[in-house]
């Protein structure tokens, strides 16, 4: 008899990863603008709305890290070994590792591209920021100066700023899983509702960095990674599958919606996360649906949403150097140029920075930690003190 867990989880896999690869070159596009022209797209709309997606896609993309952030730590949890401590390293490393190499890059171009005017200011302040997961909050202000090359890193920011409230969450009730799912949903309820108000308030550039108009997604995705328990046993196979491939369908008009930046604070907006979370949950009781591999399991799709971290982290930065190196070039030239820095500077990041990063987060020594320490030293001091209980 064939594993069922094993074909679940490898569909899944399957599906993230081909879904991840839409993803990213969702957002690719949006941010094209930097070396192509925009004129000629804008007038037919069917097309010009993949150009509009990346707001869509870093939702959807919010989802699916929380959710997976998610369901690691609640694992720990269930078996007593969750360590915040850890887990929030681990965050950072696994967030941070590609990051710090490629702000490394960024420092020594400053220093030695002539064409690099930003100040040192700007560029200083805006790598410090970026550094310390706090880069959406200083490029809120509009009267400071930051660098708008790596202003997408913004995202990286909120990730981790959600992390952190979702692992207290979990930390704190822990041992209580329906109230776990209450509070998430609960807070996932007035985030939705609290960042149509920021919209509306403040204008879209706010709405867009500030972490409570933006929690919504990865809160969601923590939600669904809460919930996957829950409905193990009350949801067949069959039918999870038929509602996942039902949830995916749903989001190629929502994507098409929210294009309107409108539309994105409304209620389609909330809609794509609760699409997402769908997915996820039914991915995670039985296999995609036939239809749905077949669409997502494409090797050029896979291949792109396993280097999507890389490829979103690369791209933005290269496009602006490529656009004020290449101000003569044709289009055309400046589109192959970017393109061809990105894929060699997401191969160089994944040698020098994200194998190590890889090997760092998967190494068993994070199991063996206990509140920071390592487990053989806290094994050691507890013999010590049942040696002197036995002598005593």
């Amino acid at each position: 008899m064939p594993d069922v867990k094993k074909e679940t989880a490898a569909s899944r896999i399957v599906v993230i990863d081909g879904l991840r690869g839409v993803l990213v070159v969702l957002v690719v596009l949006h941010h094209g603008w930097t070396l192509w022209p925009t004129s000629s797209i804008e007038s037919t709309w069917v097309v010009y709305r993949w150009f509009l997606g990346g707001n869509f896609a870093v939702s959807v993309f919010f989802v699916l890290g929380s959710f997976l952030a998610t369901r690691s730590i609640l694992r720990l949890a269930d078996t007593d070994q969750l360590r915040p401590s850890v887990a929030l390293a681990r965050r950072v490393v696994r967030l941070g590792g590609q990051m710090y190499f490629l702000l490394v890059v960024l420092l020594l171009v400053s220093v030695f591209d002539k064409t690099d005017n930003y100040s040192d200011t700007a560029t200083t302040q805006s790598v410090l920021h970026a550094a310390t997961f706090t880069l959406n909050w200083f490029v809120q202000n509009p009267l400071v100066e930051a660098r708008p090359d790596i202003g997408h890193l913004w995202y990286l920011s909120v990730d981790l700023q959600v992390f952190v409230i979702v692992l207290a969450l979990v930390w704190f009730l822990r041992r209580h899983l329906p109230w776990l799912i209450v509070t998430l949903a609960t807070l996932f309820l007035l985030l939705t509702l609290w960042r149509a108000q920021i919209y509306h308030d403040d204008g879209a550039y706010q709405a867009l960095l500030r972490t409570a108009a933006r929690a919504d997604a990865p809160i969601a995705g923590a939600l669904a990674a809460a919930l996957v328990p829950l409905l193990r046993r009350r949801l067949d196979q069959q039918r999870a599958a038929l509602i996942g491939l039902v949830a995916a369908a749903t989001l190629i008009p929502l994507m098409y919606l929210t294009g309107d930046i409108d539309y994105f604070f409304s209620l389609p907006g909330v809609l794509v996360d609760v699409a997402v979370v769908v997915l996820l949950i039914a991915l995670s009781l039985a296999p995609g649906h036939p239809a749905l591999t077949a669409v997502l399991d494409r090797r050029p799709l896979t291949f792109l949403g396993r280097y999507s971290l890389g490829i979103y982290l690369w791209h933005y930065p290269i496009f602006w150097f490529v656009a004020r190196h290449g101000i003569e070039w044709n289009w055309g030239v400046r589109v192959v140029v970017g393109f061809a820095l990105t894929a060699v500077m997401v191969a160089v990041g994944q040698l020098v920075a994200e194998r190590r990063v890889t090997r760092i987060v998967d190494s068993p020594k994070w199991r063996a930690m206990d509140d920071g320490l390592p487990a053989i030293v806290v094994r050691q001091t507890r013999g010590r003190w049942k040696a002197r209980e036995k002598t005593s």
